[in-house]
């Protein structure tokens, strides 16, 4: 197979001639530029020959300007819908087009983001929670301003030849975890804006990442996703076996990122070898549950890329 073929083949749930793999990291790039985010990315998959090219979300959402955070309803009612000619679109399409006439149509391509909430208080910092929830009204209209432009993205970077998104979102996170999210603040300021944006991803592989621990997926089962990504080796957290049978979907994940920069080579090579013992070859791809440290050594990462396992 070649990798489109493996990719595709892994997402149906359908016979694969090895299980397809891919791993992920943090360039910091954001005020580097689209070109130099794309080459810091080929300089990764050329590394390890990754079968998946999986673009990591260096950038921020673009705040009005002069907002520096939400301080107030003021702050929140400056969002407009912001133009594919912002900085952080702009140099993402930049990357994406780049990745894709280097590599050609053979090197299944995903993107990394987020929903309209998570954009704001990624960047705005949590504390910023209460102030939205205090005003719902305005923080509607914003949400639906940076949905808009969240919806248009996800367009261009189809039009651009992204394979798939992975799309990370917190509203699975259980009480325990401070990512928590009550009913209210789901079904009000979450899921409309989740499911938006999933239906504008339509045409692209859509990869939904659960983000945190403990999760649970009581909130997903009609949300029109191909591949669920959790980090299935947190505390709290479903097997991929689990997700996979509850679901299914095909699941991504069955290495612990939380751990990997300070396994042994046996730790790792045991963990990657029980995942595939134990979800077998459909339906998988091998990877992090989430983004591995920038820190991690090279010969651990060699081994989670080395195909002959």
């Amino acid at each position: 197979m070649d990798r489109q073929e493996r990719f595709r083949a892994a997402v149906a749930g359908e016979a694969v001639d090895r299980v397809p793999r891919t791993c992920w990291t943090h360039y910091m790039t954001e005020t580097l530029g689209g070109a130099e985010h794309a080459r810091r990315h080929i300089i990764y998959q050329d590394e390890y020959d990754w079968d998946i090219l999986k673009v990591v979300n260096d950038f921020h959402y673009p705040f009005p300007d002069g907002v520096e955070t939400i301080r107030g309803p003021e702050d929140i009612d400056r969002f407009e819908p912001a133009p594919m000619t912002d900085y952080m679109f702009a140099e993402e399409i930049i990357c994406l087009k780049m990745l894709r006439e280097h590599y050609g149509p053979g090197m299944p391509i995903l993107f990394t983001t987020f929903d309209p909430w998570r954009q704001v208080v990624r960047r705005a910092g949590m504390a910023c929670i209460p102030i939205l929830k205090a005003h719902p009204e305005e923080t509607l209209r914003m949400l639906r301003a940076v949905g808009e432009s969240m919806c248009a993205f996800m367009a261009a970077l189809r039009e651009a030849g992204c394979d798939g998104i992975f799309f990370s979102v917190n509203s699975g996170n259980q009480p325990g975890s401070p990512l928590h999210a009550d009913d209210d603040t789901y079904e009000l300021f979450m899921r409309p804006f989740e499911m938006e944006m999933l239906e504008a991803m339509a045409g692209m592989v859509r990869l939904i990442h659960l983000h945190g621990a403990p999760i649970s997926l009581d909130r997903f089962a009609d949300y029109p996703v191909e591949v669920f990504s959790v980090s299935d080796k947190l505390a709290g957290n479903p097997s991929l076996g689990a997700i996979r049978e509850a679901t299914g979907k095909g699941v991504i994940g069955g290495v612990d990122e939380s751990r990997i920069a300070d396994m042994t080579p046996d730790e790792l090579r045991t963990q990657i070898r029980d995942t595939l013992a134990t979800c077998g070859e459909r339906g998988l791809i091998l990877a992090p549950g989430c983004t591995i440290p920038v820190y991690t050594p090279a010969h651990l990462i060699r081994i989670l890329a080395d195909k002959a396992d």
